[in-house]
Formats: C-alpha cells, sequence, structure tokens
C-alpha cells in the first residue's frame, strides 16, 4: 500500500551584524538609531522513491525523481526611535522600524501548472508606533497604549487548490495593517489585582493582485486574514 518515499534536506547558514547607538539630547530626551545587515544562504534537495515501477511522484519533466536548488540574498534593515520622560513614572516613545522576509521558490511540479509562479520575492514592512507607558496611583495602576501602522511592500501570500500538492507563495501588491493595543494592570491591594487588555485593528491588502492566469487574488480594501 505504499505509494512513494520523499527524502527532504534544507541547510541555511545567515551572517549577520547589528548595532544600535542611543543619543542623549536632555536628561528627559534621547534618540536611537540602528541597523541591522544580514546575508543568507539556503540549498534545498529532493529524492523521491516510488515502488513497483511507477512513474515517480516527484518527476519534473526529466524522468528523474530528484530535485535540487540554492540561493542566497542580502538585506539591511534600519531602526530609529525616540523617547521623552515625562517624569519617573511615565514616558511617550516614537518608533519606526523596518522588516525583511526572504523570497525563495515553489515546487516545480506546481509552478509548471501555471497557476503559481515558480519563485516569489522577498516583502518588506514599514512599522511606525507610538506610545504611552505610565504608572499611576503610587504605582499601583501601570497603564500602556500602542497606535501603529504596518505597511508590507510585496506581500508574500500562499495560494492553495485541487490536487493537494497544488500551492505554492506569491507576492501580492501590499498590505497595511493599522491599530491600537491597550494593557492595564491594576493592584488594588498586595493579595488582589486586576489585569487586562483591549485591542482594536483594521487590516486590509491595498491593490489588487492579479494571479498567473490572470484572475484576481486579492482586491484593494479586502480584509486579511
Amino acid at each position: 500500500n505504499k505509494i512513494y518515499d520523499q527524502l527532504y534536506e534544507n541547510t541555511g547558514k545567515q551572517t549577520a551584524g547589528f548595532g544600535e547607538a542611543t543619543w542623549h539630547i536632555t536628561r528627559q530626551w534621547r534618540v536611537t538609531a540602528g541597523s541591522r545587515w544580514f546575508r543568507f544562504e539556503r540549498e534545498r534537495e529532493q529524492i523521491y522513491t516510488t515502488p513497483e515501477g511507477k512513474p515517480p511522484v516527484g518527476s519534473f519533466g526529466a524522468g528523474e525523481g530528484r530535485y535540487e536548488s540554492e540561493g542566497k540574498d542580502s538585506a539591511e534593515v534600519f531602526k530609529l526611535a525616540t523617547q521623552y520622560d515625562i517624569d519617573e513614572d511615565r514616558m511617550v516613545y516614537l518608533l519606526y522600524s523596518e522588516g525583511y522576509r526572504l523570497g525563495g521558490e515553489n515546487a516545480p511540479r506546481a509552478a509548471a501548472t501555471g497557476r503559481v509562479p515558480a519563485d516569489y520575492d522577498p516583502d518588506t514592512m514599514q512599522n511606525y508606533e507610538a506610545g504611552l507607558k505610565s504608572e499611576w496611583l503610587d504605582n499601583s495602576l501601570q497603564i500602556n497604549v500602542t497606535v501603529f501602522l504596518m505597511k508590507w511592500d510585496d506581500i508574500q501570500l500562499n495560494r492553495s487548490a485541487r490536487p493537494w500538492w497544488l500551492r505554492g507563495t506569491f507576492n501580492g501588491d501590499g498590505g497595511e495593517s493599522k491599530g491600537v493595543e491597550v494593557n492595564w494592570n491594576w493592584r488594588l491591594t498586595e493579595n488582589l489585582q486586576f489585569d487586562g487588555s483591549a485591542f482594536v485593528a483594521k487590516a486590509e491588502y491595498t491593490g489588487t493582485t492579479l494571479g498567473p492566469t490572470g484572475s484576481p487574488l486579492t482586491r484593494d480594501g479586502q480584509k486579511m486574514p
């Protein structure tokens, strides 16, 4: 009843360097800047074996149940933040930071159908954040508030269809998520405290993304999962 065996090996190596510096403009106000550089290398090998002389499930048109790929990429991301201490119990801050996600390859068998791309590119994010961290009532009440806006470019999306092996990753136009988060901790006595949080956000795709066959995969303003 055995259909096939698969051997999958994936090797990755990442080299990175990062650092940041803080400038105390006044006793209450400081600015921090930082960056991170990284380089990523990967190798992937898949070997399929099928009993009873059946065609290998992993055959990609060459009559061999073997697939190898490799790739490399490098990038740099940045961070900039400022913080102002209102007093010993309260501070406000602003933050800008960047994110980067590596690209890659989809399975050749799925890409050969034309319904998913052979390769997909990296996607990037820009994060804008403002917040308050505070303590009140002789430090018995702690309230933290964060307002954020995150923007994706070339956002990586996943697609799956029938048959089960037809799945892959593709790049969308973009995405955006914005909202506010509040956390609080109120210690009434040494033995009794209340914790709580509230989170409200709106996440949606920006721009309409067409698939390899021309059909829309995401639409401008469509809710993100």
